[in-house]
């Protein structure tokens, strides 16, 4: 049988006042994570209102990617890529994020 997925995602509230230039900037950030080993499926996007009471509204964008081991991920959490995006996201950030992991079925 294949190996389960880690599924790690991000949710960010950004600040207020960024332009979309900023927003962009900070897309692209997120999507050199593709650069480091063990990252699978990494997806980023707005969140999308449609109507739902029970939506994570306060957020605005998702990032979600997987990972085969934790050791993978252990490794990602220690990757310089990402300590990069995590030193530049208080420019873009309005609070820390929330993470939800999980192992898919």
């Amino acid at each position: 049988p294949p190996t389960a997925s880690l599924v790690h995602e991000v949710y960010f509230n950004l600040k207020d006042d960024l332009t979309s230039e900023q927003k962009e900037a900070f897309y692209q950030n997120i999507l050199k994570l593709k650069g480091i080993p063990g990252v699978q499926n990494l997806m980023v996007g707005d969140f999308k209102n449609l109507d739902d009471p029970r939506a994570l509204a306060d957020y605005e964008i998702k990032m979600s990617m997987e990972f085969q081991s934790e050791k993978e991920y252990a490794e990602y959490q220690a990757h310089p890529i990402h300590l990069s995006l995590k030193k530049v996201a208080g420019d873009f950030v309005a609070a820390p994020p929330v993470t939800y992991d999980f192992i898919k079925k």
